[in-house]
């Protein structure tokens, strides 16, 4: 793509980040429903037939229950379409946590079609009828701006408080995720995992997830592998896709476990099957490198795709990557500038550094580089250090902006302090032969050998 390496095509590989208000967990359901009661010692499934009794007699509260139990399969064979609408009858009937639940199926259109207008309505009477579980509801959907309701993440950052001091611990999940992105409320990120550890303590898997990844990155928290993989594992258990699918990833690259391969790909098998997108991309790169899995490049394009055409940004840029690559397909140069702008366009600056690089080089395109100074500066802006080194490179040589070395210095410098080595790389040349800042030839042989020691093989010749 560029002189020195770098190159234009990024394909992704990480471990998938929960936002609760962006949905990124499709294994979990869009709500946080309320479960039957329980009746003494007995198991929850042992009532349903007294249950169905005393519903028909019309108590408002068998229903609920009775409902839970067909929702949750529970001594009954599970009926989404029945939850619904016992759900809906003891809603009527004033039953607010009935209400919550029947709020969560009209969200996410199980048992019935869905109905996100009318799953607000419901939501906000029950919240208003003191259900936290609702108010945490209600707030993701005004922090989505679904359901017809404008966008207004302060709003739904008092309702996730209001939900989590409510001992709703999806409430604090919620609310974590929030202090996370800086959605609502100033950013926060030991806020946020001190928020996640509370909802997981009080017995949220969503949140014992969440403070895994926060424990995997290090946001907010000292970095512990071996906890976050704990966590993973807890969720996974419990049936939280993503769970397994940040265990599958762990497995894969033998973080905080031993590696396995196999067993991480067959995770990610499962929540890819169960539509947590992240695990599909991730099940594709296994799937193009032969790690974990038999290599198959027809699957790996397959599973890029489906993840791309549901929206998942990764899926996008890898599936530019082997169009671009002409591997597991043709070479389709105008499918990979489509991909690497639709990932750019929704958020990921990998994409934009791939466009870029497809427009400096003229892959395809015709040589334009002021727009791929453009991509490169929005990557950079975005925090993305291959974006700042790209950047710093066009800035450097003055192609598509005026050349500048000590705004390039200054760009290097930034990505060589985060994960951009390549950053490092060029930096440690500049150092080594004295261009625009005094020779340092103790300074330059750090930073090549902080390059190559992440694998970056110009940095380690002699």
């Amino acid at each position: 793509m560029t002189r020195r390496g770098v190159r234009s095509s990024v394909r992704i590989w990480c471990l998938p980040v929960l936002m609760a208000l962006a949905g990124c967990s499709s294994s979990t359901r869009g709500g946080a429903p309320e479960d039957p009661d329980q009746a003494g010692d007995e198991p929850l499934g042992a009532n349903a037939a007294a249950y169905e009794r005393a519903c028909a007699a019309g108590e408002a509260e068998a229903c609920f229950n009775l409902g839970a139990l067909y929702d949750q399969g529970l001594g009954v064979s599970r009926d989404a379409g029945r939850a619904a609408e016992l759900y809906e009858g003891a809603c009527t009937s004033g039953h607010l946590r009935a209400c919550n639940n029947l709020g969560v199926m009209l969200a996410d259109g199980l048992g019935v079609d869905a109905d996100p207008p009318r799953a607000v309505e419901v939501y906000r009477l029950a919240c208003e009828g003191g259900i936290m579980g609702a108010c945490a509801n209600l707030g993701r959907m005004i922090g989505l701006g679904a359901g017809g309701v404008e966008r207004d993440p302060p709003r739904a950052v008092a309702l996730f408080r209001q939900a989590c001091e409510g001992s709703e611990w999806r409430g604090c999940t919620y609310l974590g995720g929030a202090y996370q992105r800086g959605d609502g409320v100033e950013q926060d990120l030991a806020r946020a995992a001190e928020l996640f550890g509370r909802a997981c303590e009080g017995g949220d898997v969503v949140g014992c997830v969440d403070l895994g990844l926060a424990l995997y990155d290090a946001r907010g928290v000292t970095r512990d592998l071996a906890r976050a993989t704990e966590l993973f594992q807890r969720g996974c258990d419990a049936g939280h896709m993503l769970g397994c699918s940040a265990l599958g990833a762990a497995y894969v690259e033998g973080a905080g476990v031993s590696s396995d391969p196999e067993r991480g790909a067959d995770l990610l098998d499962r929540a890819c099957s169960t539509g947590v997108l992240i695990a599909c991309v991730q099940l594709g790169a296994l799937n193009e490198s032969g790690r974990g899995v038999p290599r198959d490049l027809d699957r790996a394009v397959s599973l890029y795709r489906q993840s791309c055409e549901a929206g998942h940004m990764l899926g996008c840029n890898n599936l530019g990557v082997v169009a671009i690559d002409g591997r597991g397909m043709a070479q389709d140069v105008a499918l990979a500038v489509q991909m690497f702008e639709r990932a750019c366009d929704g958020g990921l600056a990998t994409g934009c550094v791939n466009l870029g690089g497809i427009y400096r080089e003229g892959s395809g395109v015709a040589v334009d580089n002021a727009r791929a100074v453009d991509l490169f500066r929005r990557a950079c802006n975005a925090g993305d250090s291959m974006g700042c080194v790209n950047l710093a490179q066009q800035i450097d040589q003055g192609l598509g902006v005026e050349a500048n070395l000590e705004r390039a210095l200054e760009l290097y410098r930034t990505a060589c302090e985060s994960t951009g080595v390549l950053g490092c790389l060029e930096l440690g040349r500049i150092y080594r032969d004295g261009r625009g800042v005094a020779a340092d030839p103790a300074r330059a042989r750090q930073l090549l050998q902080q390059a190559c020691n992440h694998g970056v093989a110009a940095a380690c010749e002699p």
